[in-house]
């Protein structure tokens, strides 16, 4: 098995406050979009009514968005957006009025206006060794992934201790988000950042301004990854743009809704208590810039 160095820029700010309590929280008042800063992901957004779907295809639409619904809490449009990706999974060549590429505007002018295919509906069938991450950005703290399921259904992990959760990072290289729940990565910095121009141009971006310190180096192996869902949405915590309600002081909690394409890969190999080595998000149009994570 291959190990990795992986670096990982950082601000080395330790945990971002306790976790959000408030009557409105995660998944009321914090999606991208809801701030002035952020601007949305309507990769989807403008999918046709589900009454052009046939009775079997309709189904599938109406009880995952039933489940989605109760888990969203009613968000805005995440439980549509949930239950369009898992009838795109069982019919990504089309089904009654809905045909692949179909209300995708915005990932259609990111991919150069060429339009969407099935396949970016179709959760791949093999496993894949987790690359070499490279130089990585650290975003915040992933508190939690929600997949649709290839059953269908949803599927959401949420990690125990959301005080101290694991890294979010985004590997330029990869175009990827990436999680080492199990690794430990150390808030005390090695200060040079040379070298490392690519993460730290999208840790400064992303966070608005805010600037790195300085790096900690980590290894990962070569995992055994496994596609276990198309990518619905990932919470995540993050120092910057601390002005919404309900959060601690100094602290600010995302939910990312994710587009077509995007796919959650984990390890196969796991700690004592079933907690995945690595997990890996990536696909679609998935990208970070300035205003945060798009796709």
């Amino acid at each position: 098995m291959t190990t990795y160095t992986v670096t990982a820029v950082n601000p080395g700010e330790g945990p971002h406050g306790s976790p959000c309590r408030g009557p409105n929280c995660r998944y009321q008042g914090r999606v991208c979009g809801s701030s002035p800063h952020l601007i949305s992901n309507p990769t989807d957004s403008q999918n046709p009514s589900p009454n052009v779907l046939p009775p079997e295809a309709r189904m599938l639409w109406d009880r995952t968005y039933a489940n989605a619904d109760r888990y969203y809490q009613g968000a805005w449009d995440m439980p549509q957006m949930a239950a369009w990706r898992a009838v795109k999974m069982r019919y990504p060549n089309g089904v009654g009025g809905w045909r692949p590429g179909v209300g995708s505007k915005m990932v259609a002018r990111l991919k150069r206006n060429k339009s969407l295919t099935p396949k970016e509906y179709t959760l791949p069938d093999s496993t894949i060794r987790l690359p070499d991450p490279g130089e990585t950005a650290v975003l915040g703290r992933a508190l939690e992934y929600v997949n649709i399921e290839k059953a269908p259904g949803i599927d959401a992990y949420r990690f125990r201790d959301e005080v101290n959760a694991p890294k979010l990072l985004w590997s330029p290289r990869h175009k990827a988000l990436m999680i080492f729940p199990t690794t430990e990565i150390s808030d005390d910095l090695i200060p040079d950042l040379s070298g490392l121009d690519q993460a730290v141009g999208v840790y400064n971006d992303f966070h608005w301004g805010q600037k790195a310190r300085g790096y900690s180096p980590f290894k990962v192996q070569d995992w055994e990854m496994v596609p276990i869902g198309m990518t619905d949405t990932v919470v995540y915590r993050s120092g910057k743009g601390t002005d919404v309600r309900d959060d601690p002081v100094g602290v600010q909690e995302y939910v990312h809704q994710h587009g077509d394409g995007v796919v959650t890969y984990v390890s196969k190999e796991t700690d004592k208590n079933g907690t995945p080595r690595a997990v890996m998000i990536r696909g679609g149009s998935l990208d970070v810039i300035e205003p945060g994570i798009v796709n």
